[in-house]
């Protein structure tokens, strides 16, 4: 009865949320389903070719479930919220299932189901789970979540198969059910691949000792995933200079455990407004003690994992909630090419510590006779999480207000800065947006509000950028940041698609020119080219933008740029030029690139637009 009251007050408070419309990445991942005219595979194969560059899979099964919505886009985000929502339950009802299966095998075993009920209610109203479902993008989570959560339940019970003997029945379990589901999970997103990482932590704690030949086939295999993840983080930590970053693989691994630290605070002591999308005010450790809690973090993190490992046959439970949020951030949390921090990575390996939460209040309760604490302490625990969740999905509702509300929570942060200004400039207060850009400048190590508010004179005549001198300096040595090229694209774009009411493109290429100076941006350099070729065609520059759009192509293979060159050329009518941009671009694709295949569509429309344009130059001939 509790279990169905949690899952309709997660339905009812998350429907609070599902008004707001879509947000930063979304456009990005899912702008080419506007291109979508119906239900077909080569519809498909080209919507996937187009939008599977999120990762090294290209994550086939998210992009399928967003293709299924193709109708929904732009106008109706809340349908796209509304599937994420089902998700969330659905993964709500297998970690109730996943706990009662964990806890039936401890000394809880008389009360699993009850206490089951409570991680699985805590995890469906915590506040921390509202970004991972109601941002639109973040479906990739969902999914790969459930179909772990899935594969843990299928171990379980081929686990029990083995015990009964039944090899034969486990086998087809193993076949047909739990290899499947990895590989739906890996290709919904890349940390589906941790499927048997959670594995390992169940099967050496909870079958810590078990007997039989099947015990060291299981834990064979299970080693083999541990090794290739041990392989795959080392690898970093060989070459730990990341061109698209401001820290090195060995600073990353430094600064996670006191990510992890914070991530723990979040989850069982949480506080109202402390939630958000971003975290670039995060401050990096760039040694065991700068900051000082570089090193008591890096203690207590990897010290607890020693600890969970070494008295994992004396107590099992405990074992396991620590290990399943240690090494369940194992792969996200240190030595990776990633953001440092996001919320949504905690969606599964929480539930090691919402277990330890409720198995500990459990095992207090027993020397505590007055009162039945699980009576008072949880369900008082529940409620304030359940107000926590009312208080940010209704944040949720209206995507400017959201973003709004992110800056002033994280007044260090650029990109909430950034994020806000773009809200007050849709809203049409530029005033309000040119004093949040130029308070981020000011203090911006990295140039990016710089490069933000050159753009902003397309919008109010009366704002001026500072001398250009002063500027080409700190872009010619700024270090790199991953925002800094973002915000040049929106620039550009502001300045060509906009009426600007005062813009000097000149100076936006001369900044362009400053970081393409900059060694920290070599690993940018196409984006960087590509930009500054727009702004070259529009200041009428044919030659200078093709020439970047030539060195774009030849760092990114990229046909985009030299369809792009081909238009140029047939609008200034060098015909043979176009020709030679369009056999390129006929190679690229015959090439078998999956990314430039898709392509082949807007070849045929720029072949087309060739041919006509010549047919009129020979007909006015005639």
């Amino acid at each position: 009865m509790f279990a169905a009251l949690a899952l309709l007050a997660c339905t009812f408070f998350y429907m609070g949320g599902m008004p707001g419309g879509f947000l930063l990445d979304d456009g990005i991942n899912l702008e080419v389903l506007a291109r979508v005219e119906g239900f077909s595979i080569p519809s498909f194969l080209d919507f996937f070719a187009l939008q599977g560059v999120a990762g090294p899979t290209g994550r086939p099964v998210s992009l399928l479930s967003f293709y299924l919505q193709y109708k929904s886009w732009p106008d109706f985000p809340g349908h796209f919220k509304a599937v994420n929502l089902l998700i969330h339950l659905l993964c709500g009802v297998l970690v109730m299932r996943i706990c009662y299966l964990i806890l039936r095998r401890t000394s809880w075993c008389e009360s699993a189901a009850n206490m089951a009920i409570w991680v699985g209610s805590i995890w469906l109203l915590h506040p921390i789970n509202v970004s991972t479902t109601l941002y639109v993008v973040q479906r990739m989570t969902g999914l790969a979540s459930l179909f772990m959560l899935a594969g843990c339940v299928t171990y379980f019970s081929l686990r029990d198969d083995l015990a009964l003997g039944h090899v034969r029945k486990a086998c087809l379990k193993a076949l047909l059910l739990l290899l499947p589901i990895q590989l739906l999970a890996v290709f919904s997103k890349e940390s589906g691949a941790m499927l048997p990482i959670y594995l390992f932590a169940i099967e050496y704690t909870l079958y810590a000792d078990s007997t039989g030949k099947w015990r060291t086939i299981l834990r064979a295999l299970l080693w083999i995933a541990v090794v290739a993840l041990l392989l795959t983080l080392l690898r970093p930590l060989l070459n730990p200079s990341f061109i698209n970053r401001d820290f090195t693989a060995w600073e990353r691994l430094l600064t996670e455990p006191r990510v992890l630290c914070d991530y723990l605070q979040k989850i069982v002591l949480p506080r109202v407004g402390q939630f958000s999308l971003f975290y670039d005010d995060f401050s990096i450790s760039r040694s065991l003690l700068s900051p000082w809690t570089t090193l008591p973090a890096l203690i207590a993190i990897y010290g607890s994992l020693i600890a969970c490992w070494l008295l994992r046959r004396r107590f099992p439970l405990f074992a396991l909630g620590g290990l399943w949020f240690l090494l369940g951030h194992a792969l996200e949390s240190t030595s990776l090419n990633l953001e440092l921090v996001f919320e949504h990575r905690n969606y599964v390996p929480m539930i090691g510590i919402l277990l330890l939460l409720v198995s500990g209040i459990s095992e207090i309760n027993k020397n505590f006779r007055l009162i039945d604490l699980r009576k008072v302490v949880l369900p008082t625990y529940v409620t304030v999480l359940t107000l926590m969740l009312a208080n940010e999905t209704s944040l949720w509702k209206d995507a400017g207000k959201l973003q709004l509300s992110w800056a002033q929570r994280k007044p260090d942060s650029q990109r909430a800065q950034h994020a806000a200004a773009v809200v007050l400039i849709n809203q049409g207060k530029i005033a309000e947006a040119s004093a949040i850009v130029h308070a981020a400048a000011l203090q911006d190590k990295n140039v990016a509000a710089w490069a933000f508010y050159v753009g902003l004179p397309c919008f109010d005549a009366n704002i001026s950028a500072p001398p250009l001198s002063d500027l080409v300096f700190r872009f010619k040595s700024t270090p790199y940041s991953l925002w800094v090229p973002n915000t040049i694209e929106q620039t550009t774009s502001w300045i060509i698609d906009k009426s600007c009411a005062r813009s000097d493109p000149q100076y936006l290429i001369t900044l362009i020119g400053a970081l393409l100076d900059n060694p920290a941006y070599q690993g940018a350099r196409a984006d960087l080219l590509f930009n500054r070729a727009r702004l070259f065609a529009f200041t009428k520059d044919t030659d200078a933008s093709l020439k970047d759009l030539d060195d774009a192509y030849r760092l990114s293979n990229r046909v985009e740029y030299i369809l792009i060159a081909s238009s140029a050329l047939i609008d200034a009518g060098d015909f043979p030029a176009a020709k030679h941009y369009l056999e390129m671009a006929h190679s690229a694709i015959a090439s078998g690139d999956a990314q430039n295949y898709a392509f082949r569509k807007n070849l045929l429309s720029m072949e087309k637009k060739y041919n006509q344009a010549v047919a009129k130059q020979n007909k006015a001939t005639l």
